[in-house]
C-alpha cells in the first residue's frame, strides 16, 4: 500500500483515457502491461470526478480537500479521508503520479 502525502502534489499519468458513460467517468489506463485487464478500468462517481479534476499537478492535497470542501460546503476531514484514499487507489492502479519537484 502507498503513503500518499497531504503536502503531496499528483497529477494524471500518461495515456489515461477519460470517458463518460451515463453518471460515471470511465478511465482506462492505456500503458500496456499494467497487470490484470480488470483493474485497468477505474470508474468514478461525481465526488470522484471532483477529485479527479482538481489533481492537476500544481495543487498540494492539503490544497484540494480545502477547495472541495469549501464547493460541497462539507467536513474537511470527510472530505480529506475520501481524497487519500481515492488518491492510494488511483496511485496504486498508475493511474496517478506524484509531481517529484514540489519546489516549483
Amino acid at each position: 500500500m502507498m503513503r500518499v502525502k497531504l503536502e503531496g502534489i499528483y497529477k494524471p499519468a500518461t495515456e489515461i483515457l477519460a470517458r463518460r458513460i451515463d453518471q460515471e467517468l470511465i478511465l482506462v489506463s492505456l500503458a500496456g502491461g499494467v497487470g490484470n485487464p480488470d483493474d485497468e478500468i477505474f470508474s468514478l462517481n461525481h465526488s470522484g470526478e471532483e477529485i479527479w479534476k482538481s489533481l492537476d499537478g500544481e495543487k498540494t492535497l492539503t490544497t484540494v480537500v480545502k477547495d472541495l470542501a469549501e464547493a460541497f460546503v462539507a467536513k474537511p476531514e470527510v472530505i480529506q479521508a475520501d481524497v487519500l484514499n481515492l488518491v492510494n487507489e488511483m496511485l496504486e492502479r498508475r493511474l496517478l503520479v506524484e509531481v517529484s519537484d514540489t519546489s516549483i
